[in-house]
């Protein structure tokens, strides 16, 4: 179940990011109790230094459209070390606080505080560590023929790594979830298939690698359901053949 909530969470974030088509419907916090809220908790840090705690809160589970707009004095803060912010709607139901520094296990803790209603106020975990994509393919390797070798600095063995590759000439790829953060992988040659040229699509373009870092959190109780996570994500490209 972990590893499922880990990936749609992930999923959820690209689509955050590229805006989703489908309409949101809405509903007051006046009128939902705790215990019947979905909160969906990602921190995440990027090579910016920067990390953004961004909650997204629903009623019905983690499917469903339906997000909760915060009124009558309900809201959320976090604390990012020693400083604290109040999250603010992003769009309907998503709300955002950006914090600078993303040091190695600092303690994230997100406070859902409610005057009329049961607060949620200890949503809480450690970030990873910044790292850095070290080793990409540099010679413009074959997709088809070639193992294509990712490699990334510091590692830590307590944290799991997710992988994504995107590119125009191939379909979207994400590995499974790698334990214990080896500081490598490696994608077997024929894994990345090739979209064909079809459409104006190339048989070489430039491929963009996604390495994350993650960690799941502790939620708080007083929620329905719902996940923490927190991560370090990265970003290189290279160019790849047919």
């Amino acid at each position: 179940m972990r590893k499922v909530l880990i990936l749609a969470s992930l999923v959820a974030l690209a689509l955050t990011a590229g805006a989703c088509s489908s309409k949101k419907e809405t509903v007051s916090s006046n009128d939902i109790k705790t215990h019947g809220i979905y909160a969906a908790i990602d921190v995440i840090g990027t090579s910016t230094g920067n990390v953004t705690v961004r909650a997204e809160l629903k009623v019905g589970g983690e499917d469903s459209n339906t997000h909760v707009i915060l009124d009558n004095g309900d809201k959320i803060t976090a604390t990012g070390g020693t400083e604290t912010k109040t999250l603010t709607a992003s769009s309907e139901g998503l709300y955002e606080a950006q914090f600078s520094g993303s040091e190695l296990d600092t303690a994230y803790k997100i406070d859902f505080q409610r005057p009329s209603d049961t607060s949620a106020p200890n949503s809480n975990g450690k970030i990873p560590g910044p790292f850095e994509i070290s080793a990409l393919p540099t010679t413009k390797p074959s997709r088809a023929n070639d193992d294509l070798v990712i490699k990334w600095t510091p590692s830590e063995a307590k944290d799991d790594i997710y992988i994504y590759v995107k590119g125009d000439c191939i379909y979207d790829y994400e590995n499974t979830k790698i334990t214990q953060d080896p500081g490598t992988f490696t994608i077997p040659k024929g894994t990345l298939k090739s979209t064909g040229e079809k459409d104006g699509e190339p048989n070489d373009c430039s491929l963009k690698v996604t390495v994350i870092k993650i960690r799941p959190g502790s939620l708080d109780p007083a929620f329905g359901s719902g996940y923490v996570h927190l991560q370090q994500r990265r970003e290189a490209t290279f160019v790849s053949a047919q």
